[in-house]
């Protein structure tokens, strides 16, 4: 029973920081915009393995609490929701408190920057000179945003 309160509690802590990053890219997309949409931006700056680890947490973590229900009881059930959720509200307001710069900024800046630097080198190999140009754009104004 320990290890699958300790199951949904890693979940639960991969999804608020899977949140926060997501967070993190759509106010540094902002930023680098122009206008207030900003979402083209985000879609150059997270990197292309991120959907696949996001999609996966939030699917394993609905088979591990509805396995709850099912598999145990429904007060199992309850039980996985409320750590689930706990820890998703605890490590948020640990984390990522409003208006201050979370712990986790540093590793996020450095993913954001492999990110955009990888992109524009596959770019250049693939000789899709539009979009190079494109993410040293970005990656000009990233780093003039973050000196």
């Amino acid at each position: 029973m320990i290890l699958e309160y300790f199951i949904i509690f890693t979940l639960s802590l991969l999804t608020r920081i899977i949140l926060g990053f997501v967070n993190y890219t759509k106010s540094l997309a902002l930023e680098l915009s122009d206008n207030k949409d900003g979402t083209s931006f985000q879609n150059a700056i997270t990197p292309s393995w991120f959907p696949a680890l996001a999609l996966s947490a939030y699917i394993l973590s609905v088979f591990v609490i509805v396995s709850g229900f099912i598999k145990s009881s429904f007060v199992t059930g309850m039980i996985y929701l409320g750590i689930y959720f706990l820890t998703l509200i605890i490590v948020g307001v640990t984390l990522f408190k409003p208006n201050s710069l979370s712990p986790l900024a540093k590793l996020f800046y450095h993913i954001v920057l492999n990110s955009i630097v990888k992109k524009q080198i596959n770019y250049k190999k693939k000789n899709d000179e539009v979009k190079a140009q494109t993410m040293e754009t970005v990656l000009k104004k990233f780093k003039e945003a973050y000196k």
